[in-house]
């Protein structure tokens, strides 16, 4: 489980750091920046994207479902059903 770290830099302030941070760092620097969605005008910055993998991550593991756990799609949504209601 991605665990959440601050660092100190080198201009004495806090930053969110690790090696999930970084990993998601080196994705975002990999991707191209029209595929990126912007909001008001304004691409997301790192901490947005880990904050957000963070809470998928924690809804998953509370929904209790093996498919949610692993990062899964549902069979459904790969085959391109429509899921029923």
């Amino acid at each position: 489980m991605p665990a959440r770290s601050v660092a100190l830099d080198k201009n004495s302030e806090y930053r969110e750091g690790g090696p999930f941070h970084r990993f998601v760092s080196g994705v975002l620097v990999a991707a191209p920046t029209a595929l990126r969605k912007t909001r008001k005008g304004v691409l997301p910055k790192v901490d947005s994207f880990v904050r957000l993998a963070r809470a998928e991550l924690d809804a998953a593991y509370a929904s209790g479902s093996e498919v949610e756990r692993k990062g899964l799609l549902p069979e459904e949504e790969w085959l391109g059903k429509k899921p029923a209601s």
